[in-house]
């Protein structure tokens, strides 16, 4: 009984912190039969919509659970009616996004990224996503418009994606065995309303040792 006692008053006092980007909820916060699946708008309370760590899920570190929260509840804000959906890339994996989902349209604009800015990466993952979204944003009355733009971070250099197989072998064979970052831009504008928002995901990665010539 005493040592239950102990147990039980005893105190931790934290002497610090790991930072802001090892922060991390473990439990708790809004039961996810309350709120609609596709929307994230709560059932008891009609336009109050909950996103990110005040939910009761769990995922991959990264800003994924506030992101994909986030464009679901603009989403149902901003189209109370069925509104176009421009996917602003040429991207050839994000093109297959679109052909699993018919209400997907893609225009890759005009917008020529320029990598060598004077920016920070996460403002250059900003700004770039942000001019190719309002490349194709012009275009449209009624539409929401999506954006991305990724690349490499590794030891002060940028990375962009490559263009030709002997760009994509010389790049494998850099990062073979080494970690790096992968940083993400994203921009949605509503080109109805002109609201628009913006999000940086930084992903670190470890590329395992392997052969690259395959």
């Amino acid at each position: 009984m005493e040592m239950a006692g102990q147990l039980h008053n005893w105190q931790i006092r934290p002497q610090g912190t790991e930072g802001y980007e090892k922060a991390e909820v473990t439990v708790g916060g809004v039961d996810t039969d309350e709120l609609s699946s596709k929307t994230m708008e709560s059932r008891k309370v009609p336009g109050l919509y909950f996103v990110g760590e005040v939910v009761d899920v769990t995922g991959q570190l990264g800003g994924y659970i506030s992101i994909g929260h986030g464009l679901q509840a603009m989403l149902q804000v901003s189209m109370p009616e069925q509104r176009k959906i421009i996917l602003a890339s040429a991207s050839p994996g994000e093109r297959d996004s679109r052909e699993n989902r018919a209400e997907f349209s893609v225009d890759a604009g005009d917008y020529k990224e320029d990598m060598d800015l004077a920016l920070k990466p996460r403002q250059l993952a900003r700004f770039l996503s942000s001019e190719k979204a309002k490349a194709v944003a012009v275009k449209y009355a009624s539409a929401l418009v999506i954006a991305a733009d990724t690349f490499i971070v590794f030891q002060g250099s940028l990375l962009g994606k490559p263009h030709t197989r002997e760009e994509a072998r010389r790049m494998l064979t850099l990062l073979n065995g080494r970690q790096h970052s992968v940083l993400t831009g994203f921009t949605v504008i509503d080109t109805l309303t002109g609201r628009s928002c913006h999000a940086q995901l930084k992903q670190r990665c470890f590329l395992k040792n392997d052969r690259t010539g395959d």
